[in-house]
């Protein structure tokens, strides 16, 4: 079963994975926590729309308070929490900040830099979800991130030419409202279990930006990972 997993993880990895993306849903771990002293990490890997990996840490360090630590290959974010839990369902908000690097942007059939992009969040995420249901410890839910989503872009509008890019150098700077929905599904054993996460983003603003110069701070609407978390 074992090796089932690490196959599925590697292949669907490299299959699916993309470039050019400054931006995409981040998938955070949804951990869960239901307890002082519950630890989970998660160890997961993108499989669209690019190729990347991620770890997420979350510790309940007090009754209904808990901490989160998420590091990506181009992203991290802090985020204390609160936690409640019943049965086997459990309810948490973050408030967090999160900061990103989106690296090169290019077009589609050209190895070409359009700039550089980056951005930073202050977010508020609701998850809910069951955990621990049947012999197979399946745990599934959803979670909702709501924040203030400040992209920057240096670079050029592009125009094409003899496989140069050229055109007026642009710089872009504002707030957007982001919305970020996210589900997910584990199972596995009591402390391992293999874990399938996809996500959506929102950013009105920032898709009417790209919609009038080129798609320069190109971003994916989608994201799917997956990985194994581990829980103490």
């Amino acid at each position: 079963m074992k090796k089932v997993v690490i196959l599925i993880v590697v292949l669907s990895s490299v299959l699916f994975a993309g470039c050019g993306v400054m931006y995409h849903p981040q998938l955070a771990d949804v951990p869960l926590i239901d307890h002082k002293g519950d630890t989970r990490v998660s160890a997961t890997a993108y499989a669209y729309p690019l190729f990347g990996f991620e770890t997420t840490t979350t510790v309940g360090l007090a009754n209904h308070f808990a901490w989160q630590l998420h590091l990506g290959t181009d992203y991290f974010h802090v985020a204390p929490g609160i936690f409640f839990a019943h049965d086997n369902r459990v309810l948490e908000a973050y408030i967090g900040y999160g900061k990103g690097n989106g690296g090169r942007n290019h077009p589609t059939d050209y190895l070409i830099d359009y700039g550089r992009g980056s951005y930073t969040s202050v977010f508020l995420q609701f998850n809910y979800g069951w955990k621990d249901l049947t012999k197979a410890h399946i745990d599934y839910g959803f979670s909702l991130k709501v924040g203030r989503f400040e992209p920057v872009f240096n670079g050029k509008i592009p125009t094409i030419v003899d496989n140069n890019v050229v055109g007026e150098n642009i710089s872009y700077y504002t707030t957007n409202l982001q919305l970020e929905p996210q589900a997910f599904f584990r199972i596995g054993g009591e402390h391992i279990k293999y874990c399938l996460q996809a996500g959506f983003v929102y950013l009105p603003d920032l898709s009417a930006f790209n919609r009038a110069n080129s798609d320069v701070f190109h971003y994916s609407p989608f994201s799917i990972s997956n990985g194994i978390t581990f829980s103490f």
